[in-house]
């Protein structure tokens, strides 16, 4: 898709004050702000027509922050996500196109203006103090927490923006099966055993819903060639498991970048980055930077346990988020490694210390 922009030197004197500007510095600002509206509300076309169609994904998303060295707060999360094809382009009795009607007294679902898919997802996240080597953590830090959570995603995408509705239920506690996951992790790669699972946070549904609206701002890329987008969102999540709301950009450059939206965590909705959009004829390689600031009111793993005692730990009310990534994708199969670093001053909810890396595989259905 690519943003069509004409430049004429009528657009600088449109403005009606402009002939009382004496000085040309002025009048330079006025011109190059008068063709950044222009540039911004320019209506994008879609990307040109491939022969590749895309007929859903399923991904495997790995976040540990074995990859940073260090296992402080969030220590490992597990996430199985099935994303379907245009629900448009599925038959009536398709359990996708079933579950968007459900959710059809949405806003831009099932809407004809806009391309509809269905996500579902099963995660699995583990936060443990710094020292696991104590029978309980010390004031103020990250208790033992499970959280085992089970959603499902509504996408409305058009050629420059996206709406994500997310709605989730699951479990914190004993229930969510992270001290069993994390005692085989640690097993398998020779760790020291934690010793305070004991006082992990007690049993508790967990009922959450989301928001996403993605929007793009450029894109300058043709299939099978280099390029680069940039793209913009903001969320919130709302329920007893987080109450958040956050602002992000992103920039995505390398070959072949497809045209999607979305970033890596998961514990924002499925990965869309690589899916929602048709396979590669080849191959593709692109690399993004992107940050996001996050303002947090409620994080039951760290605030801990809402209607029964427990443990709690101290975190940032606000805080900054930098992820850097790759993204190689061969045919039907895409892998993403992303790097992440948190800036606040304490403990960030549903991160490490200061860094933790995610590894995504992803395998297109024919």
């Amino acid at each position: 898709m690519r943003a069509k922009i004409t430049h004429h030197p009528a657009i600088c004197h449109s403005f009606p004050w402009y002939d009382i500007m004496s000085r040309k510095k002025t009048r330079r600002q006025l011109c190059l702000f008068a063709l950044f509206l222009a540039f911004v509300s320019t209506e994008s076309t879609c990307d040109e027509a491939t022969t590749q169609t895309y007929q859903g994904a399923f991904s495997f998303v790995f976040e540990n922050d074995l990859f940073s060295g260090n296992d402080n707060n969030y220590t490992n999360g597990l996430s199985f996500n099935v994303t379907s094809a245009a629900v448009d382009t599925l038959g009536r009795k398709n359990f996708f196109v079933k579950t968007a009607k459900v959710f059809s007294f949405l806003p831009t679902v099932l809407d004809d203006r806009y391309q509809n898919f269905v996500g579902y997802r099963l995660t699995q996240e583990i936060y443990t103090p710094p020292d696991l080597s104590l029978p309980a953590p010390q004031p103020g830090e990250q208790p033992y927490a499970g959280v085992l959570l089970a959603d499902v995603s509504l996408y409305s995408k058009t050629c420059r923006s996206q709406h994500t509705y997310i709605f989730a239920v699951g479990v914190v506690g004993p229930a969510s099966g992270a001290r069993e996951t994390q005692e085989l992790i640690h097993w398998w790669t020779e760790s020291p055993e934690p010793k305070g699972w004991d006082t992990q946070l007690s049993n508790e549904l967990l009922l959450n819903v989301g928001y996403l609206y993605d929007y793009r701002l450029f894109r300058q890329v043709k299939h099978g060639v280099n390029g680069f987008d940039i793209s913009t969102g903001f969320g919130a999540g709302l329920g007893n498991y987080i109450t958040n709301a956050q602002g992000s950009a992103i920039i995505r450059f390398g070959r072949d970048i497809p045209d999607t939206y979305g970033g890596f965590n998961i514990r924002t909705g499925s990965n869309t980055s690589v899916t929602l959009a048709p396979p590669p004829k080849k191959f593709r390689i692109y690399g993004s930077l992107g940050i996001t600031i996050v303002a947090v009111a409620h994080f039951l793993p760290t605030d801990g346990n809402t209607f029964t005692d427990s443990y709690s730990g101290e975190r940032d009310d606000f805080y900054a988020s930098t992820a850097a990534g790759i993204v190689f994708a061969y045919q039907k199969f895409s892998l993403v490694f992303n790097y992440n670093r948190n800036f606040g001053a304490t403990q960030r909810p549903g991160t490490t210390e200061k860094d933790y890396g995610s590894l995504s595989m992803m395998w297109f259905f024919e």
